[in-house]
């Protein structure tokens, strides 16, 4: 079959809903970064039919993507067919196993896998924390795998994550290639190059919410061990917690935090702007976490665990990207204090910034997803050049 290679389907286990996870966040980027580039994006739910849902369908098609609900790899293929699609991209590895076989089925398709984080490693980090059972990471490691073989390429937020994920292409095991892709696409309410200075703010903000496993980890082991050495120091700063947070999940002795739950990109940039710093001290977790993409981007400070800044492209750089990283209780307390200093804070600032508008700004982020595209294309052209010669693809 002959097929166009603007014509570009995104795939994943339903339809991608911005307000609900950063993840589905970075799946709307996509499709924005496939449509400014003048391709023809269909946006595929495997398993939800979005025409019960008006505000996922009117918020696609204002993006000019087509929407197909496709239950099932057989509406997988039809839908692919009937658009001529010669690119696709996968998201996450449970819809990349699932729809393999169809793509198998179509050697003239080239596949982007869009790994999302490395979810293995993340479970294996949590069960290490936690005491909880190793064999879920297990058994994620290998779709994981199966994934990245059913791909031409594979993309992961970090150049870290990318080689851990796994060998070139070409290599024996017969493993994709895994690039490093930026996960978010940042536009100019995304941006802010004027911030308020630290006099003018107060608090300390969390962002993530219960369902997350590592957010409520990290907020237990922030009551627990750095609130009490922050308060012990002297500083009162409350602490703001932006996420969904059922009553039995919050903390019932907390000093001084205030849960918002959910709330909108107006209120939270809006929170950005009234607190002095971002508190991510993740234990355990993977992938670019929004949250510190988001308050580099607007002018907040951000301090962290080397976990919570793993996923972040900018540190593949070096530490030159204004995040304070700490792995102990008293450290991440130290930088906390430490960016009462105006100096240091507004120095915070410019780096996080600058480092950000590199990386995650529009023209960046559409460039990086043209190049992966470029890629995939002449990877499947080499699998099918193989496959001529009679050599296995």
């Amino acid at each position: 079959m002959t097929v166009d290679p603007r014509a570009v389907a995104v795939i994943d286990a339903g339809w991608p809903d911005p307000t609900r996870s950063a993840g589905e966040r970075a799946t709307v980027d996509l499709i924005d970064a496939l449509v400014a580039r003048g391709d023809a994006v269909t946006v595929v739910g495997l398993g939800r039919d979005p025409r019960g849902r008006a505000d996922l369908t009117a918020m696609l098609a204002s993006r000019s993507a087509r929407v197909h609900p496709a239950v099932g790899p057989a509406a997988v293929a039809t839908v692919l067919d009937a658009e001529r699609c010669g690119l696709v991209f996968v998201q996450r590895p449970g819809p990349m196993v699932h729809v393999a076989p169809v793509l198998a089925a179509r050697p003239e398709v080239a596949v982007v896998h869009c790994g999302h984080d490395l979810h293995a490693e993340r479970l294996g980090a949590e069960a290490a924390v936690l005491g909880t059972d190793p064999r879920r990471a297990r058994l994620l490691a290998v779709a994981e795998r199966a994934a990245r073989r059913a791909a031409d390429v594979t993309t992961y937020p970090s150049v870290t994550e990318a080689a851990i994920a796994g060998a070139p292409a070409g290599a024996p095991d017969g493993s994709p290639r895994a690039v490093a892709v930026p996960y978010y696409r940042l536009g100019p309410g995304d941006l802010d190059r004027g911030p308020r200075p630290p006099a003018d703010r107060r608090g300390i903000l969390l962002v993530g919410g219960a369902h997350h496993a590592p957010n409520r980890d990290a907020l237990v082991w922030t009551v627990a061990e750095v609130l009490p050495r922050l308060r012990r120091a002297g500083v009162d700063d409350p602490v703001t917690v932006v996420g969904d947070w059922p009553p039995p999940w919050r903390p019932s002795a907390a000093d001084g935090l205030r849960f918002t739950d959910r709330i909108d990109d107006v209120a939270l940039r809006a929170l950005h702007h009234d607190h002095r710093l971002l508190l991510a001290p993740l234990r355990f977790g993977a992938g670019a976490k929004r949250k510190l993409v988001a308050a580099m981007g607007l002018g907040l400070p951000v301090v962290t665990t080397p976990v919570g800044a793993r996923g972040l492209l900018v540190r593949d750089a070096g530490p030159g990207d204004g995040v304070t990283v700490a792995d102990t209780p008293d450290a991440l307390a130290d930088a906390v204090r430490a960016l009462a200093d105006p100096e240091q804070w507004h120095a915070r600032v410019g780096a996080a910034h600058a480092a950000v508008t590199v990386v995650y700004d529009v023209a960046p982020y559409d460039r990086a997803v043209g190049v992966t595209a470029h890629v995939a294309g002449a990877v499947r052209d080499t699998r099918t050049r193989r496959r001529g010669r009679g050599k296995p693809a």
